[in-house]
């Protein structure tokens, strides 16, 4: 999932690893929403989904696919420097007992509290975390199995979506080592 405006890079595995033309071409199946370069680097245009390609520079025929979600909206994950109670592209997180640890969002049961400082509508946030029991108006709670980029592990754990609309939302409950937050806009 990128932000529109944002990029990663995919990579690449060609096999056998003594192959002949281990080069590939990439591709993507709707410019509108994502361009690909030529060395795999996805930036997100538009909103929507865009499939990804990257086929063998042989007669093989071979090729790898990655579809590509983009969002009007932000993520914030463990590369991000934001700091909770900063505005971060008018984006405020903000809770009593909420803090970030080496990566990690925390809260001990004080209130998330979401604020657009620049009046725009939220009309998704969504977190994965390996323990949560947030509530409120809007939100729904689902358990997930997810890689986590943190520790670099399969996990349990559960995904919190509020969905609506509004300037400001708040999750009560607790929250530990919250992997992303997910925020999308009107």
């Amino acid at each position: 999932m990128l932000s529109v405006g944002t990029n990663e890079t995919l990579t690449k595995t060609v096999l056998p690893a003594d192959a002949s033309a281990p080069t590939v071409t990439w591709t993507s199946s709707a410019p509108s929403v994502a361009t690909v370069d030529e060395n795999g680097k996805v930036t997100g245009v538009g909103i929507g989904t865009a499939t990804i390609t990257a086929k063998a520079n042989d007669s093989s025929g071979v090729k790898g696919t990655c579809t590509v979600t983009v969002i009007n909206g932000l993520i914030y994950s463990e590369v991000d420097s934001y700091k909770l109670g900063d505005v971060y592209k008018g984006i405020k997180i903000t809770g009593a007992g909420t803090h970030k640890i080496g990566g990690n969002f925390y809260s001990d049961g004080s209130p998330y509290t979401f604020t657009n400082t620049e009046g725009k509508k939220f009309k998704k946030i969504e977190m994965l975390s390996t323990y949560t029991t947030f509530s409120g108006t809007g939100v729904s709670s689902e358990a997930y199995t997810f890689y986590s980029t943190q520790d670099r592990e399969v996990k349990e754990g559960s995904k919190i979506t509020w969905t609506g609309s509004a300037t400001e939302v708040v999750f009560n409950g607790l929250a530990y080592a919250v992997e992303y937050i997910l925020v999308e806009f009107e």
